[in-house]
């Protein structure tokens, strides 16, 4: 007896079944992510951020939060507050800058709003992040766009880990030509 295999008939339907359910659920991760677009990231400088932001969803967009580290402003379209937490990296973390719109600002279906930061420094890196959208419906989305980032630990210790190589090879020298000189005068005073 041989087992049944994937192709048959009920397996068949049960996989076709289970493929419709997943696309046809309201809310469903694919469709959700669609709905909104984000465009830009961080100018030349890396120190401003600029991104617009459009959706075609059939509620407003009502909030906004944009991942940021050592960010020290941040500019929401007209009608819009910005909250930044953890401005600066205090402490070294990373944080958040929350958009709220203001009733009757919100960002309806097919129009785009601008919104942007700036950072305090030059050299905060930037990197992929995760900006989470909500609507005034209470769902939400998230879109992966450019950000601010913390610096990863091996690219801040990569240069005193160099310093500190470089130097353990020079004194490894030093010892090794005093030996040899040290050998050296023994070997002539023989």
């Amino acid at each position: 007896m041989t087992p049944p295999s994937l192709g048959a008939p009920p397996f068949r339907r049960l996989a076709c079944l289970l493929c419709l359910a997943a696309v046809a659920a309201p809310g469903a991760g694919v469709h959700a992510a669609a709905e909104v677009t984000v465009t830009g990231g961080a100018d030349q400088s890396a120190r401003n951020y600029r991104w617009i932001i459009s959706h075609d969803h059939a509620a407003a967009i009502s909030q906004v939060e944009i991942p940021q580290y050592r960010a020290a402003w941040a500019k929401g379209p007209p009608g819009w507050t910005a909250d930044l937490q953890n401005a600066r990296g205090g402490a070294g973390r990373e944080g958040v800058c929350r958009f709220a719109a203001e009733p009757g600002s919100e960002l309806p279906r097919g129009r785009e709003a601008v919104f942007e930061m700036g950072i305090v420094a030059t050299g905060t890196p930037k990197g992929p992040g995760i900006i989470s959208v909500g609507f005034a419906d209470g769902t939400s989305v998230t879109v992966a766009a450019e950000v601010p980032i913390k610096e990863p630990v091996s690219d801040r210790t990569a240069s005193l880990i160099g310093l500190g190589v470089i130097f353990l090879v020079f004194v490894i020298a030093r010892k090794s030509r005093r030996r040899q000189e040290g050998s050296a005068a023994l070997d002539a005073g023989r």
